[in-house]
């Protein structure tokens, strides 16, 4: 008994040395050896994998040999002069007829200039972007709790060997011109909604009674009359010739007939006569009210050249025609789309969209027990973002997306869940718009490009 318990131990014993080897890489021979990507074992053997862990000023690499081994650290600056150094570290391994290949981790912004830099100096298929999650995960498989810069470029470079890291595929150029673009937009976007709500409890002490007479106090009207008087002691002193002109802007600003502009200005003026705001606080607020509203316009005008710069851009997109025929989306969440998705045929089927989306269900199973529970969000927050906005409008103006919409309100589902199983139902649909217009548009490229033969001219 105690003998078949202590072959069971030395089993178990076994089987974990060889899970932590292989998992930090010193037992990488056996995975070589048993490749699944149709690499041969000698062609395994030549080559060098190289880590590299972004950072902002400098950027830490760790080279490792086809078993494993740490062939060397070193760290270089994000500057030319740097990348050059560590170009020439390369060049010496490819001198002795090794073949690098090269990881990195997609911190923020600064991956981008170092991965142009490596693909303009390596074919393509030698660099390769890791996802900053999928690292994450694979360095909690290790005991110890490290976390160093060093260490996690060796963590990357073991990726490599084990080959869990897929190829890296640039978006073209005007789809990555519109993902910007959707980027900086909806930054400004929500730039505008803070704005608006420090507007807003300014108010609530110096104005209260301006939203009973105002209801969209961001309208053009309200914002030209707070951009002359934020103060209501100001606003209830003016004279005759002032609420003449005041109805006048505000008539010509709001398109509505002057007597309506009379009516709403008096009511405003009678209200700032009966103001219970706190007059002593009324010049910091009135500052803050002006330069507040000013942000506001000048955040709307550079919404605006925005949106100019995604329309010429969707101008020559063969996308565009197509998407604009959905219900509830428009030029802005046509190119954010685009923009997000890029080319269609990089995703296998409309599962991998919803789940690149991050609209997938997290499922939890475990014996008998099965519970779905809400959305993964392991995918793009921009793109989910546009898609609930396009949803909301369509179950407004299609039926086909409010019978849906009051089928889940029918089931029992909170509004914004509807809302949501609309949005992954359109995301489903636009992606089969997208790929039969791809092929068409490849169809007609064979078609202009197809060598015309001239026919025989009939013997007389």
């Amino acid at each position: 008994m105690g003998r078949t318990m202590k072959n069971e131990d030395s089993g178990r014993e076994s089987e974990s040395v060889r899970y932590v080897e292989e998992s930090s890489g010193r037992g990488v021979e056996r995975q070589l050896a048993e490749r699944k990507d149709g690499r041969s074992f000698t062609d395994s053997m030549n080559r060098i994998y190289m880590g590299i862990d972004v950072g902002k000023k400098s950027h830490h690499a760790t080279v490792l040999g086809c078993t494993g081994q740490v062939e060397e650290q070193f760290q270089f600056a994000n500057t030319r002069r740097g990348f050059d150094g560590m170009v020439s570290r390369i060049q010496v391994y490819q001198g002795r007829g090794f073949r690098v290949l090269v990881g990195m981790d997609a911190t923020g912004c600064y991956w981008y200039s170092l991965y142009s830099f490596l693909s303009r100096h390596l074919d393509g298929e030698s660099v390769k972007v890791v996802n900053p999650l999928q690292l994450g995960r694979y360095r909690k498989l290790l005991i110890r709790k490290t976390k160093t810069d060093e260490k996690d470029s060796e963590l990357i470079a073991r990726l490599l060997i084990m080959n869990l890291v897929p190829q890296t595929e640039l978006l073209a150029g005007d789809t990555l011109k519109l993902r910007q673009l959707a980027k900086h937009r909806f930054r400004l976007a929500d730039e505008v909604g803070n704005k608006k709500k420090r507007l807003r409890s300014v108010l609530a002490y110096l104005f209260p009674e301006f939203e009973q007479v105002f209801r969209t106090i961001t309208s053009k009207g309200a914002l030209h009359i707070l951009s002359r008087y934020p103060d209501p002691a100001a606003l209830s002193r003016v004279s005759e010739r002032g609420r003449e002109d005041l109805v006048k802007d505000l008539a010509r600003i709001s398109r509505t007939p002057a007597s309506n502009a009379a009516h709403k200005l008096d009511a405003l003026m009678d209200a700032a006569r009966r103001s219970i705001g706190v007059s002593f606080l009324a010049e910091p607020a009135s500052l803050a009210i002006r330069q507040t509203v000013t942000q506001l316009e000048i955040l709307e005008q550079q919404i605006g050249e925005v949106d100019h710069a995604m329309n010429r851009v969707l101008e020559n997109n063969y996308l565009w025609p197509v998407l604009q025929k959905r219900p509830g989306i428009g030029p802005v969440i046509a190119g954010t789309i685009i923009g997000m998705i890029g080319d269609p045929s990089r995703f296998a089927g409309r599962s991998q969209v919803v789940a690149y989306a991050g609209m997938d269900l997290a499922v939890y199973q475990s014996g008998s027990r099965s519970v779905t529970r809400k959305l993964t969000k392991r995918g793009s927050p921009l793109l989910r973002r546009v898609l609930y906005l396009a949803a909301a409008r369509a179950a407004t103006c299609d039926q086909r997306c409010k019978d849906y919409l009051q089928k889940k309100l029918g089931e029992g589902k909170h509004y914004k869940s509807a809302v949501t199983a609309l949005a992954r139902r359109m995301i489903e649909w636009i992606y089969s718009d997208m790929v039969q217009a791809q092929k068409q548009a490849q169809k007609q490229a064979q078609r202009a490009t197809k060598p015309v033969t001239e026919r025989p001219e009939p013997s007389t």
